[in-house]
């Protein structure tokens, strides 16, 4: 029964009419695939390219905006040292205490409800 079906399905195959492809359309497709594979290399080398260059950029910007930042966390002695800065300083002091004093106050008060 196997051998049947097997000869059959040969035979079957042998009767349509078959499609093979000439050794020069080979070549032919092998020169565009080539060609593809190429022109794909160089979109790929362009984009990692531009993707570098906006990594740099970025960095080099964020570099600036960093430096420039943590530069305003220093205080320049001149400032610190001027008695109107000093002066400023103690009034902020005992403003705050002041308020530290009033909001502990209003935290021992009972709720009073509608």
């Amino acid at each position: 029964m196997n051998r049947l079906l097997l000869i059959s399905a040969l035979c079957g195959g042998l009767a349509l009419p078959g499609h093979a492809q000439s050794i020069r359309t080979w070549i032919e497709e092998l020169a565009a695939l080539q060609t593809l594979e190429h022109t794909i290399q160089q979109g790929y080398q362009t984009v990692s390219s531009g993707l570098q260059t906006i990594d740099a950029i970025r960095r080099g910007e964020y570099g600036l905006h960093s430096t420039y930042f943590s530069s305003l966390d220093r205080v320049k002695p001149v400032v610190t040292g001027d008695p109107r800065v000093q002066a400023l300083r103690s009034r902020l002091t005992a403003l705050i205490a002041q308020l530290q004093a009033a909001l502990d106050y209003w935290k021992r008060q009972p709720i009073v409800s509608p």
